[in-house]
This record gives structure tokens, sequence and C-alpha cells, in this order.
């Protein structure tokens, strides 16, 4: 059986998304939590990978369990044992082929940028201490609109078949 997992997380106290030997996870916490919830070893593919210290409004991500689970008993257990910085916002059962990676229709990302020190948004703004053109800037993210090949920014034995991206903002 194959579940979908709709996450959110302040990245910040994490180094990053993908299981890393001796480093804190995302994908480690959760995998953790739902051998916890389930006694299941159980592996989760995130529709992406977040860097260290980057956090999520709704991560994308899938496992597969051989026994029967309640979802929303399941998303009470695995909030109670996850740590408050990360939660499950929703879970659903999902057809045997969904691949949360490649079934993935949009990435947003955004990024925030403080133009003073911040207490509250110190860890999800970047401090600048100086003036920042937005009119040159605007204009330079026009060239990255449109449909481009990403090919020369993955790795040479990269799995990704397909490197053509359409930025649409």
């Amino acid at each position: 059986m194959r579940f979908c997992l709709f996450l959110e997380y302040d990245g910040t106290a994490y180094s990053g998304w993908q299981v890393q030997q001796g480093q804190t996870t995302i994908q480690g916490e959760i995998e953790r939590a739902l051998k916890i919830a389930t006694g299941e070893k159980i592996v989760i593919t995130g529709a992406g990978r977040t860097d260290t210290g980057v956090h999520a409004r709704e991560q994308v991500a899938h496992f597969d369990i051989g026994s029967q689970i309640d979802d929303l008993k399941l998303q009470r257990s695995l909030n109670g044992i996850l740590n408050k910085d990360i939660r499950v916002i929703g879970i659903k059962k999902t057809h045997p082929d969904f691949h949360a990676r490649y079934d993935a229709k949009l990435r947003e990302y955004r990024y925030y940028i403080a133009h003073r020190p911040t207490a509250l948004m110190r860890n999800h703004a970047w401090y600048l201490n100086f003036h920042l053109d937005l009119d040159k800037m605007n204009r330079a993210s026009q060239l990255i609109c449109g449909q481009h090949d990403f090919k020369s920014f993955c790795r040479s034995k990269s799995e990704v078949k397909n490197h053509i991206c359409t930025v649409k903002s």
C-alpha cells in the first residue's frame, strides 16, 4: 500500500532533507517516527531535497507499507512522535504508481531578504545590510522564465532522464 505525506517543517536544526550518516535530517526523523508508529522500517521518498536550514510549507513524500493502517491515526501518531518543527499536515492512500518526485506538477521556492536584523525572521530571511536594485533584479529574473534545459546543473551520472523545466515566474 502506498501513502502520500504532506509535510511542513522549519529546517533550522536539520542538515537538509536527505538521510546522511551522523546528521539529523528531515527524512531521517520522519523515517524514525514511522518505525516507532508502525513497527516497520519504512523508507520515504520526497518530491525534492532541501539543503541545511531550508524550510518547507508543503513538501510531498511517499512511502510503501505492507500492513493496513488508518491514515488519520498514523498522522496523529507521527505528529506526537516528531519534534514540533516537523508536522505531517496530511496523509492519504494513493495509487501504487504515484511517485512524489516524478509526479510533481509544480515547485515553488521563496526567498526572503531582510534589510535590518530581525529577531522573528532570523531563521527565515537573509539579512543584507546594503541596498538592492529591485528594477535590475526584476529585469534579470525575466531571463530565467521560460523553458530551459538544466542538464548542466545535474550530476554526470544522474538518474534523471528529462532535464527540461519550465520556470513560470
